[in-house]
C-alpha cells in the first residue's frame, strides 16, 4: 500500500513547486506506520518548523485500490471534523466518489493520529482496505493509475485552498461530524456485503 502513496507524494511535489503559494510546503514520507506510527510521531516530536505554525497536515495511505475491490470508487477523507475550515475545504472539492467520515471510525491508526495529538488540523485520504491487503496480490498492476492521477490532483486542489485560506486553520476542542456520516457510510457497507 506504500508504494502508490510515495508515487503521489513524488507527483504533487512536481506538480505544486512551481505555483506560488503563500505558505511553504513540506513533503514527508513517514515510514514504520504498522508498528507503531513510528515515522510521523517522530516527526510531529521533531519537526523542521514548529507545528503551531502549520496549516495544516495532509496524510494520505493505502492509495490506488478501491475500497474492499468493489467495482465502484471511494475516496475516503477522514480529518475534517477537527477543523471548520478545513472541512469548508472539503465541501468545496466534494464530488460523488468521495465519503467524508470521521476519524474516530478507524481510530489512530495511520499517520494523521500525532498530528491530532499536537493539535494540528489534518486531513486523511485513503480509498482504504481491499482484499490484498499487506498481502503477495498488493501488485503495481492491480493499482488504478486513471483513478490515482484524479484523486491526486483533487488532493493538489485540497492542498492549494488550503494554502490560501485568509488564517491559520484551528483545531477544534471537540469534532463536529459531517453530515450524512453513519448514512453514507452504511451504504458502502452495504455495498460491501453484497
Amino acid at each position: 500500500d506504500n508504494a502508490a502513496g510515495v508515487a503521489m507524494v513524488l507527483e504533487l511535489i512536481r506538480e505544486l513547486k512551481g505555483r506560488e503559494l503563500p505558505v511553504s510546503l513540506i513533503a514527508v514520507a513517514f515510514d514504520d506506520e504498522e508498528q507503531g506510527l513510528n515515522g510521523s510521531r517522530y516527526y510531529v516530536d521533531h519537526p523542521l518548523y514548529p507545528l503551531d505554525k502549520a496549516q495544516s497536515a495532509v496524510i494520505f495511505d493505502s492509495m490506488g485500490r478501491q475500497f474492499m475491490d468493489l467495482s465502484t470508487w471511494t475516496l475516503f477523507v477522514l480529518g475534517s471534523e477537527y477543523s471548520k475550515e478545513l472541512a469548508a475545504v472539503v465541501q468545496k472539492r466534494a464530488g460523488p466518489e468521495m465519503l467524508v467520515i470521521g476519524t474516530d471510525l478507524i481510530g489512530p491508526r495511520s499517520d494523521f493520529a500525532g498530528f491530532g495529538l499536537k493539535r494540528v488540523p489534518y486531513l486523511f485520504f485513503t480509498h482504504a482496505t481491499h482484499k490484498d491487503y499487506h498481502g503477495p496480490g498488493d501488485t503495481a498492476d492491480r493499482v488504478n493509475y486513471t483513478k490515482l492521477a484524479q484523486d491526486s490532483d483533487l488532493i493538489a486542489q485540497v492542498i492549494q485552498d488550503i494554502a490560501r485560506l485568509p488564517s491559520q486553520p484551528k483545531f477544534l476542542d471537540a469534532p463536529v461530524y459531517p453530515a450524512g456520516e453513519i448514512a453514507a457510510l452504511q451504504h458502502e457497507l452495504d455495498l460491501v456485503e453484497k
